[in-house]
């Protein structure tokens, strides 16, 4: 199977074309420099010279609270940008996998979301996410939305990384423990994302590791793992006060991804041991 991955050098981009490679596929990772995912004739173009079986993609604008002042540019990469590659695809009969949040969901349920729960988003990030799902469903196509939350991985900055270098330099932590969510390693979100194409799976679909944790679990289990001898003190949302806001609780079902693939991903404590046993990257 040939990938086509916008977003390719980005922390999903990059694991998914390690993955892909290690299992025989070709995959073709394009840096955020060498593709204007806003111009429908660079889409057209990037088909036609790769001729691909799917697109991944991977393009984000991903920095939360600089959404809510740079608003124009999140709808561009977020919203406008999805869609256009959708239309591409479907004008050239290839498949189209685009990645959306959690964030579009406002965190008041109290069991995990299915694919079928209304968003509303709380944050400009999360908006320009939804705008982004509504213009792929248009652009008609053979198309999978996935869904995934808490996301981190060997490159680029992510909660389990600074977590790692705050203990470093910190006697004591402080992190918030009133919201829920749950932790997606990229390894496993590749694996997903390559079960959901050979399975052919289209429409929504959640994906992330087993289980659920507070922020502040999720650091504790970070810091217990690397043997680092630092208190996590669990503090309140309010003791950091953020520009966006944050979803209080953003799990999301996993039964249709089981149902569509007949796999289980593994709980997020087993992926997490194993990304933090991975040997260091040189590049």
């Amino acid at each position: 199977m040939r990938l086509l991955i916008p977003g390719g050098q980005g922390m999903v981009g990059r694991m998914l074309t390690e993955v892909a490679r290690a299992r025989g596929h070709e995959a073709i990772p394009v840096p955020k420099a060498g593709w204007d995912i806003a111009d429908p004739g660079a889409a057209l173009a990037r088909l036609a010279r790769h001729r691909p079986d799917a697109v991944v993609n991977c393009a984000a604008f991903t920095d939360v609270d600089a959404c809510e002042t740079r608003r124009e540019l999140a709808v561009l990469v977020n919203g406008e940008g999805p869609g256009i590659l959708a239309r591409a695809c479907a004008q050239a009969g290839v498949r189209f996998l685009h990645l959306s949040s959690d964030y579009v969901f406002d965190g008041t349920a109290t069991a995990p979301y299915g694919e079928d729960a209304s968003p509303a988003p709380l944050s400009a990030y999360g908006a320009s996410k939804l705008a982004g799902e509504e213009a792929v469903r248009a652009a008609g196509g053979r198309w999978t939305l996935l869904r995934t939350a808490w996301v981190y991985g060997p490159w680029g900055r992510n909660f389990v990384t600074t977590i790692l270098r705050l203990a470093r330099e910190q006697g004591k932590l402080r992190v918030v423990a009133d919201q829920v969510g749950a932790p997606t390693y990229t390894a496993d979100l590749a694996d997903a994302i390559l079960r959901l194409l050979d399975a052919e799976a289209e429409g929504i679909v959640h994906v992330t590791n087993g289980g659920q944790c507070s922020w502040h679990a999720f650091a504790r289990e970070i810091v217990r793992l690397s043997g680092l001898d630092v208190e996590v003190q669990a503090v309140t949302s309010g003791a950091f006060p953020r520009p966006a806001p944050r979803p209080a609780y953003s799990v999301l079902s996993l039964a249709r991804y089981r149902d569509l693939t007949g796999h289980t991903p593994r709980p997020w404590p087993e992926a997490l041991a194993d990304f933090l046993a991975r040997p260091p990257d040189p590049g």
